[in-house]
């Protein structure tokens, strides 16, 4: 059976200028029709291919010598409620270890509540020559507490801090999985840097607070709580003097927890344009010594890594102010409860022993007070390094097609399309092209770069939507088709600049059909020309990253290896470099 074919090999001669408009560009097309003998001949790929010597927008661009890092496209951030909804759902899962932490940790803190009230207790009987303490009996309790203190905090730590692991795990996954639904245009829009530092940064950010941040805040306020109680049963008149300055400290810590938000987000923006630099310069670091830019590079970063600096000195100006100021509420309350608890021990009011134990109380509540702030500041900055990774996690994927077609024979068309890639709407780049091609053809669609040849790739598998007009395969509109059965099962691309991934060279290869057996992935090899591939122990040898320890024309023998591993009747192909067409367009059979 003929397949069809968009080939890639240059049957006509049809220039097609950038910003011709594409209705000129259809008609200039010419149609070849296959004959069986033909098709047999030239059958590279088992079906058809499409030429493009150039790439209009992000296809077969190649890399400049020194990008610029694109800020990631703007994502609604989400409310309040949806984001602590958001959490909860990532917390639920480790809901028994959670539980279990907090259980251990009010045990924990129970044991420190006591050591004031025992110490106030012995030294009442030191002084007075009776009680029930004596200081040996009182000092080998309090260390069997501490011993078990000791056991319930390090146990604690351990669940606690798998829970944290977990809760990272499943958030950085969550958010991979969102990236990897997210459509061509986003990716199109963002720095790959920085969504690789909302993967790791902010994931981490928000696992500091399950592991650490939050452990501290519930400790100190039930460590709060329960001197609270203590102090009062001791002597009420004295709690309140020493609680007189907690309302400034309040009112200071939600202040300026606000602002340690916002700059915290503004912290992470920053990181996240430093790791885009990063990786747009460690990606391209050949072409930027070609040019002698290294230290051009370094100046960018650097300039990038300053503004995140400064960015995160003003949030840590603000919660040492928070720190800071509950620290002095503090001082103050301790010096409260000296003057008017000394002159209570004077009146007789309040023994020496139950003084000494308020004291201890009044110190652990300041101590605790002091977590509580700093655990609600770094909250506050989790919440803000954490706004934008919950937003790419609680985005809706794009809506896809579901409708499929289990019998594809390839003919497609292109009716009165018009389209603009979404990161540039005012330039146009077809606009009302219609184009159909027949069972047993073959079709050169040749032109200027940027002319709109790479764009009916794209357009073909599903990549973008058109602005108008339609794209059909088999009569069907490719939008209404589900897009992973379009791409394993109809069309197959070898891009005008193939990309490897790290791994092997059979890993790459495997990549067309990750099924396959090893004899289906040797075949294949073979029959794209790929021998540098079979000699040696070269099939599991890594490539290096985006295959840059092969030649352009090797990775472009890899690209048509994983085609020819699908039996697709659409295969659309770049241009060839002419090292690596002899091999596919002349040994492989249909």
């Amino acid at each position: 059976m003929l397949r069809r074919r968009l080939a890639a090999s240059a049957v006509s001669r049809c220039h097609c200028h950038r910003g011709e408009p594409s209705r000129a560009l259809s008609q200039r097309l010419r149609r070849c029709s296959s004959t069986p003998a033909t098709a047999t001949a030239a059958a590279a790929t088992k079906a058809a291919s499409t030429s493009t010597t150039g790439s209009a927008g992000t296809n077969g661009a190649s890399s400049s010598a020194l990008p610029t890092a694109t800020a990631m496209p703007d994502i609604e951030p989400l409310s309040t409620a949806d984001s602590a909804a958001l959490v909860r759902s990532f917390l639920w899962p480790e809901r028994w270890r959670l539980a279990g932490g907090f259980v251990l940790l009010t045990a924990s803190s129970s044991i420190s509540l006591v050591f004031p009230r025992v110490m106030g207790e012995v030294m009442d009987g030191c002084l007075s020559g009776g009680g029930s303490w004596t200081p040996d009996t009182a000092a080998l309790a309090l260390f069997a507490l501490s011993g078990v203190q000791a056991g319930l905090v390090a146990y604690r730590g351990y669940i606690v801090n798998m829970a944290g692991e977990s809760v990272s795990a499943s958030l950085r996954s969550r958010a991979f999985s969102s990236l990897m639904l997210a459509s061509t245009a986003f990716h199109d829009s963002a720095a790959t840097g920085e969504l690789l530092s909302r993967l790791s940064a902010d994931a981490e950010a928000l696992q500091r607070v399950v592991t650490t941040h939050a452990l501290n805040g519930l400790r100190g306020v039930i460590m709060v709580g329960g001197c609270s109680l203590a102090m009062v049963s001791l002597s009420p008149k004295l709690c309140l003097v020493s609680f007189a300055t907690f309302p400034a400290a309040v009112l200071l810590s939600r202040h300026m927890g606000k602002r340690i938000k916002a700059r915290q987000r503004a912290v992470q923006e920053a990181l996240a344009a430093a790791a885009a630099e990063a990786h747009s310069a460690l990606l391209n670091v050949r072409t930027l010594r070609l040019f002698a830019a290294e230290r051009l590079a370094s100046e960018r970063y650097d300039e990038r890594v300053r503004a995140a600096r400064d960015e995160a000195a003003t949030a840590g100006l603000y919660a040492a102010a928070v720190e800071s100021g509950v620290g002095l509420a503090m001082q103050s309350s301790l010096l409260s409860v000296l003057a008017v608890g000394g002159q209570q021990v004077l009146d007789g009011a309040l023994s020496y022993g139950e003084l000494s134990s308020f004291f201890m109380y009044t110190l652990f509540l300041g101590f605790n007070a002091g977590n509580i702030a700093t655990a609600y500041a770094e909250l506050r900055r989790a919440a803000g390094a954490s706004e934008r990774v919950l937003a790419l996690i609680g985005r809706p994927p794009p809506l896809t097609g579901s409708g499929t077609l289990p019998d594809c024979r390839g003919e497609f068309a292109f009716e009165n399309l018009r389209f603009a890639y979404p990161t540039r709407p005012a330039e146009t780049i077809l606009d009302g092209l219609s184009l159909r091609v027949r069972q047993g053809e073959r079709v050169a669609v040749i032109g200027q770069s940027g002319s709109g040849k790479s764009t009916l790739i794209s357009l073909l598998t599903g990549l973008y939507e058109p602005a108008g007009g339609r794209v059909l395969l088999d009569g069907v509109d490719v939008s209404t088709l589900d897009p992973d059965q379009l791409r394993r099962e109809c069309v197959a691309v070898v891009p005008q600049e193939p990309v490897l991934l790290s791994g092997s060279l059979r890993d790459n290869i495997a990549l067309g059909k990750p099924d396959a057996t090893e004899e289906e992935l040797r075949d294949a090899a073979r029959r794209a020309g790929c021998d540098f591939a079979l000699s040696g122990g070269a099939w599991e040898r890594e490539v290096g990253e985006q295959g840059m320890q092969l030649s352009g024309g090797q990775r472009q023998r890899i690209a048509l290896a994983r085609v020819l591993l699908r039996p697709s009747p659409v295969v659309a192909l770049g241009r060839v470099q002419p090292a690596a067409r002899p091999a596919p367009l002349h040994a492989a059979s249909p």
